[in-house]
């Protein structure tokens, strides 16, 4: 399994992502891309391992361990660990540390005097310089919702964790209406499911009334924008500025031209290139052709 926060500092603001596991083969381009479109940033890594190649570029490295060193990131981890109620294609483990992170992201904040934290996924390779914000919480739009690149500050940040801590504490009406609202419909989630693991379906057999909802740790923080309006995201009238997904601009992946893509990061006021799923292999070589082309 791996997820990362980057945490990186512009302006006495980092920017951090978190991982367990092994580093992925791509971690080296998106530590070349935040150097050269954000310069005099200082690069933190949450993560099971370090990088001596990462270090001697000024990574730093702090060991996921982060979960448990603060009383309240223990308990936020436990609430949702004893109450989580997994509805998704993925991994109940898989889906918990996407939640989980952002409790090893406090400890991190509060443990090393940071107001402010820009968290981002690994595969996102940022290729302009990132926006200022005064928000709690401050997002890049990719999908309607996302955590994928977002800006914390340590009050908005405590807020999101508590809300994520105790979201399946609530009455199970609560956590229908909001899982209902907020999910994305899969009608054949449940269908694959049962094929796959009879034990997993046997386990949501509770749930038939809304299983064809997928919920994981995007829509909780979807459902936590919309419920608690504090999100601020960064739009434009031409949907451009944001972040733009290899996925959906290209269908199959073996036919994109790095070389449009590089045109369209530097001509669109973009701020980063999502490589999701298998386009992650893409972002190497989309970073060494940027880098050399159009770097500032």
């Amino acid at each position: 399994m791996l997820l990362f926060i980057f945490i990186t500092h512009t302006a006495h603001v980092p920017f951090t992502t978190v991982a367990t596991g092994k580093l992925p083969v791509y971690i080296d381009a998106w530590v070349e891309a935040i150097q050269t479109t954000n310069p005099n940033t200082s690069v933190h890594i949450i993560a099971d391992e370090c990088q001596v190649e990462l270090e001697e570029k000024e990574v730093k490295f702090h060991n996921f361990t982060l979960l448990k060193t603060l009383r309240k990131a223990r308990l936020w981890n436990y609430q949702f660990q004893k109450y989580y109620l997994h509805h998704s294609r993925n991994k109940p483990q898989f889906i918990m540390f996407c939640v989980q992170r952002f409790y090893a992201l406090y400890s991190f904040m509060l443990l090393n005097n940071y107001n402010q934290a820009w968290f981002f996924d690994s595969d996102i390779s940022i290729v302009s310089t990132l926006p200022t914000s005064t928000s709690e919480i401050y997002t890049l739009k990719q999908s309607w919702g996302t955590s994928y690149a977002t800006k914390f500050t340590l009050a908005g940040l405590h807020k999101f964790n508590e809300f994520t801590s105790r979201f399946y504490t609530r009455a199970l009406s609560q956590i229908q209406t909001d899982i209902l609202n907020h999910g994305t419909s899969y009608p054949r989630f449940f269908d694959a499911y049962e094929k796959r693991n009879s034990v997993v379906w046997k386990s949501l057999s509770n749930w038939r009334e809304f299983n064809a909802v997928e919920f994981s740790d995007m829509h909780l923080f979807r459902t936590y924008s919309v419920s608690n309006r504090v999100v601020d995201f960064e739009l434009s009238k031409t949907a451009a500025l944001g972040l733009v997904s290899v996925k959906k601009l290209f269908c199959n992946a073996c036919r994109i031209n790095i070389t449009d893509l590089i045109v369209l990061a530097r001509e669109t006021p973009l701020l980063g290139v999502h490589f999701q799923g298998r386009r992650k292999f893409l972002m190497p070589e989309f970073v060494k052709h940027y880098v050399a082309q159009y770097a500032p």
